[in-house]
């Protein structure tokens, strides 16, 4: 499977970069206001997948949540989710 160019959570559409820079250590952002979920370039296969995942629940939380599963489990809740939902994907095949 290829991560998406576009994605739609809650009627919003948002690009995706990938191969993106940063000037810390994250690996991915979501930025609501500009709607765009960046990647960090040189990531595995997996990282690049798990990182999608990660940010695409940011998006999902804000949207339908109003935040509340990183402000009731944090970074270590959104990863949860996100690496679940890698394993599941993992098994739809190409």
């Amino acid at each position: 499977m290829k991560i998406p160019k576009e994605i739609r959570i809650g009627g919003i559409t948002f690009q995706v970069k990938r191969n993106c820079s940063f000037d810390d250590d994250r690996e991915g952002d979501l930025d609501w206001d500009k709607s765009t979920i960046r990647i960090k370039k040189g990531l595995s296969y997996d990282a690049e997948w798990l990182t999608f995942l990660h940010e695409l629940q940011h998006g999902i939380d804000f949207v339908y949540m109003n935040g509340k599963v990183k402000e009731q489990f944090g970074e270590d809740g959104i990863d949860v989710l996100g690496n679940g939902w890698y394993q599941v994907i993992q098994q739809l095949g190409d």
